[in-house]
């Protein structure tokens, strides 16, 4: 006769596999959508109008901390804190889903278009303050991979939200610097001279 499992060990072993059931299923969908952002963040980096992708940057800022906003303030209001594990209200699920990949795309955009946008986004104190809030929700959680997990910490340096290291570089930018060098230099357009008619006297 096998052993019976406790009544409350079963339903903890039915909660662990629930939660890892819904954290699984919003990995697969994560990694999808991830494959959105990448190129989202390539198509606005490749634009060669510095005043359309200034623009454009500053409201792609503008729409990621207003989602930044609205979840601490739903977290606030419905007294709810995030942990390492997906929460299994539907709403807070999805706040923090929000939360997560905005974050994410905002890495994509920054590492990509650094110096653009460090203009747009050092002198924006309460940005400064939602994105070192936002990061550190995703530095606790258990949601991202190995990748994601590079590109926010490379983010966090580049935003100055954690310490540099001594051998930080933005793969991106340097990448930007060794096309720049292999490109040969543009050659220098020559006039065609034609025939030259000075000096010439005509006699009558």
């Amino acid at each position: 006769i096998g052993r019976a499992v406790p009544h409350s060990q079963s339903i903890d072993n039915s909660t662990d596999k629930s939660v890892v059931s819904r954290l699984q299923i919003y990995k697969r969908l994560l990694r999808q959508k991830r494959l959105d952002h990448v190129d989202a963040a390539k198509s606005l980096s490749d634009m060669e109008s510095y005043e359309k992708k200034y623009d454009m940057l500053k409201l792609i800022f503008e729409k990621i901390f207003l989602v930044f906003f609205e979840v601490r303030k739903s977290m606030e209001e419905d007294e709810w804190e995030a942990g390492k594990d997906l929460p299994e209200d539907e709403k807070q699920r999805e706040s923090l889903s929000k939360l997560f990949e905005n974050t994410l795309f905002m890495g994509d955009v920054v590492l990509r278009i650094p110096d653009m946008s460090h203009r747009i986004y050092d002198k924006n104190e309460d940005w400064q303050a939602l994105m070192a809030w936002a990061y550190a929700l995703c530095d606790q959680s258990q949601v991202f991979e190995k990748n994601d997990r590079k590109l926010l910490n490379l983010m966090a340096q580049e935003l100055g939200l954690i310490p540099r290291e001594d051998s930080y570089t933005n793969p991106y930018k340097e990448k930007v610097r060794a096309a720049a060098k292999s490109k040969p230099p543009p050659k220098k357009k020559t006039k065609r001279k034609g025939p030259s008619i000075q000096g010439q006297r005509h006699e009558l």
